[in-house]
């Protein structure tokens, strides 16, 4: 193509098909629809003559057609160098195997028409801030406040008080409240750590801004950066609802590890990649608080949630779960709707202990709690257990009081 200097790519590269749709483009069809490379770091080594841009990753708007000459790229490049020594295959908006390393350029977006300085990536090991926000997350017990505030933000969406639900994959739980579960979470987590709200991020670490993120959605990183939260401490947090279980990393979320892609807030997603390579492990996969009520079957379902009484009801729910802790949220699912249903629950002790030979603990009391603790079961001050009497007589404890 006249006026197109030569590409010097090593003999590694091979040939593009010959037609070419998408992003995926050679050369000649990038310059011919810019007058320059896409790509700054890669022109240099072409020799082609590039405008500055913001940032490496921006993708050119460019025309679709058949390709009528030869192209290549190559096979492999050197990670340890930010520039690129040679030509590339360009898909989806990304460089294949580039991941912005430590020593990129990185600038957020622009945000209520300010733009923020440009600046340099930071390894993690090397990022001060971020480590110390690490450092204090780590000193926490900080799994337990993070289950409990997982918990409590799925508990709120549920609303099981007042609405019978106890599971966020049930159908009458439409999607816009599952989304909203990521919403309420900072909320809890900032209450569950001790921690105050700080904007414009959600609060503040050791001094540093930090943002906090939550998602229910099974991707590998799937939440939403707003503009203010780029390039900034985020932690994040996610929930697996299939399997009960959740997980938190610390990243720091830079612009260039965000998706190009964005929502109409102008919110960005970190690229799996980078979010796998570059966010720091705060709790691995854990399971969150039981959720009794999802091991029933359909059929105890029909019973618990028939129309009689609580106090026959709540009975064939300890029949049916007998040694299962049972938080106070599920028990006031069973209890919907009515006023003070744990005054009627209380009812059922004696009832239980007569008839089935069941003894209810309640973790409200401390003596409940460290006979539960002799028989296997960590109760919480809110959390019930119907234990078999048999029990009790093998361990040589008394059964307590049922007042």
């Amino acid at each position: 193509m006249p006026g197109l200097p030569s590409c010097e790519c090593p003999p590694t590269c091979v040939p593009l098909s010959r037609r070419v749709s998408g992003p995926i483009r050679s050369h000649e069809a990038r310059s011919g629809a810019r007058g320059g490379h896409a790509y700054p770091h890669v022109a240099q080594h072409c020799g082609i003559a590039a405008a500055a841009r913001p940032h490496a990753l921006r993708r050119p708007v460019l025309p679709r057609g058949p390709v009528t000459h030869p192209t290549h790229v190559p096979l492999s490049y050197n990670p340890d160098q930010v520039a690129l020594r040679s030509c590339f295959i360009v898909s989806r908006m990304s460089i294949k195997g580039y991941t912005a390393p430590p020593g990129t350029q990185c600038q957020p977006d622009t945000r209520k028409g300010s733009q923020a300085p440009a600046h340099l990536v930071v390894a993690s090991e090397d990022d001060i801030e971020l480590q110390s926000v690490y450092r204090w997350l780590m000193e926490q017990p900080i799994e337990d406040l993070l289950r409990v505030a997982v918990d409590s933000a799925i508990q709120y969406v549920l609303d099981g008080a007042r609405t019978w639900r106890f599971d966020l994959l049930d159908k009458r739980v439409d999607s816009d409240e599952r989304s909203s579960v990521g919403t309420k979470l900072q909320y809890h987590v900032i209450e569950e750590l001790g921690l105050q709200k700080v904007p414009p991020l959600d609060t503040e670490i050791d001094d540093v801004p930090v943002e906090i993120k939550g998602s229910v959605q099974d991707v590998t990183a799937p939440w939403m950066i707003p503009r203010e939260g780029q390039c900034q401490v985020t932690l994040l947090i996610q929930a697996d609802l299939s399997n009960w279980k959740f997980a938190a990393w610390l990243m720091r979320t830079h612009r260039v590890w965000l998706r190009n892609g964005r929502n109409q807030d102008g919110k960005r997603s970190p690229r799996s990649a980078h979010f796998r390579e570059y966010a720091l492990p705060v709790v691995t996969w854990s399971t969150l608080p039981p959720q009794p009520l999802k091991r029933l079957t359909q059929d105890q379902l029909k019973v618990v949630f028939d129309d009689r009484g609580l106090q026959k009801r709540s009975i064939d729910l300890f029949r049916f779960l007998p040694d299962t802790v049972i938080p106070r949220s599920s028990l006031a699912t069973v209890g919907a709707g009515l006023h003070d249903p744990m005054r009627r629950l209380r009812q059922t002790k004696a009832i239980l202990r007569d008839n089935h030979s069941l003894i209810v603990l309640v973790g409200k009391w401390i003596s409940d709690r460290e006979i539960a603790s002799s028989l296997g079961h960590k109760l919480g001050p809110e959390d019930w257990v119907a234990i078999p009497a048999e029990r009790f007589a093998e361990s040589s404890i008394a059964f307590p009081s049922v007042e």
